[in-house]
């Protein structure tokens, strides 16, 4: 504890001192202080924290692409343990035909740019294919030199498999003969496919948020 009442984090190493005779007379004690560095580890900690429990896989590599770090949101994406995965080439989870995506992003990164919701596909153990969007930084050492890469990748298998379905949909309904229209409970049209168009003569710009009684006669 210093004069002003703070407390400083240090590191001790005592010797004694010893007399002509080999009696211990007292002792000098070398403190170093270590205050900034217990800061950086509780810093470490609490963001170590932060990517061992998040729910989007979290992933660092070299340079030359070998993992070495992988959190339980990666396991549960990939199928993957850190056991298995850490010392490994991040190809290991990459499709042959999306190959070339690895180092066009290790090309980005030594540039120092950082890649943001890239859509592509990942493979998991299991053989499966997983969607993923990517978010991908340089990682930098004391010196600000790019030592390796930090990559977050969110599952959105689920999402794109909806956005699929939805696109269906949409062609069924615009393809169709016959006029599907949407509308709200009080009656604004908020859809207007192209047979709509044929069988009302209104185009969608003119109608889509007009009320359906537009539609129907007075009596």
């Amino acid at each position: 504890e210093r004069q002003d009442g703070v407390r400083k984090n240090v590191e001790l190493y005592p010797d004694p001192i010893f007399n002509s005779d080999g009696e211990v007379i007292g002792g000098v004690n070398m403190l170093f202080d270590i205050t900034e560095r217990k800061v950086a580890e509780e810093e470490r900690a609490k963001l170590a924290a932060i990517v061992q429990t998040s729910d989007d896989a979290i992933i660092s590599k070299r340079l030359d692409g070998i993992i070495t770090s992988w959190n339980d949101a990666a396991e549960t994406t990939f199928g993957y343990s850190a056991d298995e995965m850490i010392g490994q080439s991040i190809t290991k989870i990459i499709p042959p035909d999306r190959l070339d995506e690895e180092p066009k992003i290790i090309g980005q990164i030594i540039k120092g740019e950082r890649i943001d919701h890239f859509e592509t596909e990942r493979v998991r153990k299991d053989g499966g294919r997983v969607c993923v969007s990517l978010t991908i930084s340089p990682v930098k050492n004391s010196k600000g030199n790019i030592i390796g890469v930090s990559k977050i990748a969110r599952d959105i298998t689920k999402r794109k498999k909806a956005d699929e379905a939805t696109a269906r949909l949409a062609a069924i309904v615009e393809s169709s003969d016959d006029a599907i229209i949407a509308k709200t409970l009080d009656g604004t049209i908020t859809s207007w496919n192209q047979a709509a168009e044929r069988l009302f003569g209104y185009q969608e710009e003119e109608i889509i948020g007009k009320s359906i009684r537009k539609l129907i006669p007075p009596d």
